[in-house]
């Protein structure tokens, strides 16, 4: 089967090109799943051309959905990027832009704060967030004092131990000690990270064994979903990895540390296809939308711990487009066209707008919500727009770092201008900021203006430095 491709170029062609294709109006409250993956790049799946992965049942979600080649993260590293996913906003506005949390952070989001969770909430959506958090470990910044009526999973990545100092941490995960955590995995390697997991706001196990938890969230989210079959529902599903250390199952485990990596997308592989199965078999898969993507791209200095970008360059932490260009695949069965290969710009932040949309949930008119809604492009509609036409790249730090606008990207690395056209040179290779000062001029003025009015607009910084 052909896949169908439809680009910034050609969206209005976009009606014929889907007539027919749509199979279903919108007749009720649709469910949603997001299905988030930790430090995934963007080469990880076999259905985004991976050299040494293989995802049978993210392949099939693929075939059966719309396959996203330039979806973005608003950030390179955790926090950040979940923030703008839950808020619809560039982390800056809230204040959540600065770094990661961890076990001595004594801030978070907080329930002040608008949710994609508490908008469809206040919509009579029953809403869980299972897996990892990572935006804040006290009550009071927790899922459920953030609109999620169910939380069940690790307050921060699985390399954070309260114990530890920076450097402590630094040394648990180089590339040497993971490969010695690999290979001594069954024989409770995992106890040396104090990994805490919380249902609600209570903690249930100190430490977790970690070589469990996927199974573990997947039937919790299992669980969920039949529970909350008859009403509309949100599920975040928010693995651990394939962020380190690398843990699976008994039934994924090799000992060959060369193996960690790729076993470990098979078990993320195989949680989600036991997911989409239990949507198929209760016939919820006529009235649901899933998403999987990742929340930042993969964590390359730690080699075969960490996947591949391929073809983008560099990953996590920077602000060349393996950073936070991600996988991305949406699927429902009746809604979205299968098959389907989407190049148009999106980002996490899209969601928000998009599934209030879809839910006819109004957003809240006291604010900036910088994601657009994609219901359009998801469906194939006739009138389907451009939702974005320029992207905005924030450093792991906070600071503003490049632009993107259409085809043309400006960043600046050590304080010089590095300007691609992405549209020939999608692996930033060749510079051409001295070729065309007049497009750097240009697209430094924008980039600053943004970061200017949105810093006249952003909440105090509630990061510990």
């Amino acid at each position: 089967m052909s896949k169908r491709i439809f680009n910034c170029t050609a969206v209005a062609a976009m009606g014929a090109l889907f007539a027919g294709c749509c199979k279903k109006e919108y007749t009720e409250q649709p469910n949603f799943i997001v299905l988030l993956a930790d430090d995934m790049g963007y080469a990880d799946l076999s259905c985004f051309e991976s050299e040494k992965n293989v995802t049978p049942q993210l392949d099939r979600m693929a075939a059966e959905g719309m396959k996203f080649t330039s979806f973005y993260a608003a950030a390179s590293v955790s926090s950040p990027s979940r923030a703008a996913l839950m808020t619809g906003r560039y982390p800056k506005r809230e204040g959540l832009h600065i770094g990661v949390f961890f076990p001595d952070s004594a801030s978070g989001i907080g329930p002040a704060e608008t949710t994609i969770a508490s908008l469809l909430r206040s919509a009579g959506y029953t809403t869980a967030c299972i897996g990892k958090w990572h935006l804040g470990h006290r009550p009071e910044h927790l899922p459920t004092s953030n609109g999620f009526d169910l939380f069940f999973g690790v307050p921060y990545s699985t390399d954070m131990d309260s114990h530890d100092s920076p450097e402590a941490m630094a040394a648990k995960v180089s590339v040497t000690n993971l490969d010695e955590t690999w290979r001594s995995s069954r024989n409770e390697s995992w106890r040396q990270w104090d990994i805490p997991l919380i249902r609600n706001t209570t903690v249930i196990e100190q430490p977790v064994d970690l070589t469990g938890l996927t199974q573990r969230f997947t039937t919790e989210a299992i669980s969920f979903i039949r529970k909350s079959r008859k009403h509309p529902f949100f599920l975040m599903l928010a693995y651990t990895t394939p962020h380190v250390p690398l843990f699976v199952s008994e039934s994924f485990y090799e000992p060959d540390v060369d193996s960690a990596y790729r076993q470990t997308i098979a078990e993320i592989d195989d949680s989600v296809g036991q997911v989409l199965e239990e949507l198929r078999k209760t016939g919820l898969d006529k009235n649901t939308y899933v998403i999987f993507t990742s929340d930042n791209g993969p964590w390359l200095e730690k080699k075969h711990h960490g996947g591949s970008a391929h073809p983008f360059r560099a990953g996590k932490r920077t602000s060349y487009e393996g950073g936070h260009r991600v996988p991305c695949i949406a699927w429902s069965p009746h809604y979205i066209p299968a098959n389907t290969v989407c190049d148009q710009l999106a980002t996490l932040m899209d969601f928000v707008p998009t599934f209030t949309a879809l839910a006819a949930a109004p957003l809240p008119e006291d604010r900036v919500f910088d994601g657009k809604n994609i219901v359009a492009l998801l469906s194939g509609a006739n009138d389907a727009q451009l939702p974005h036409d320029t992207f905005f790249y924030y450093a792991s730090r906070g600071a503003i770092s490049g632009v993107r606008h259409e085809n043309w990207k400006l960043k600046f690395e050590n304080n010089q201008p590095e300007l691609y056209n992405l549209s020939t040179d999608i692996g930033e290779q060749n510079n051409l900021a001295a070729v065309y000062p007049e497009k750097v001029n240009e697209l430094k003025n924008a980039m600053l203006l943004f970061d200017r009015q949105l810093e006249e607009n952003c909440k105090k910084e509630r990061y510990l430095q």
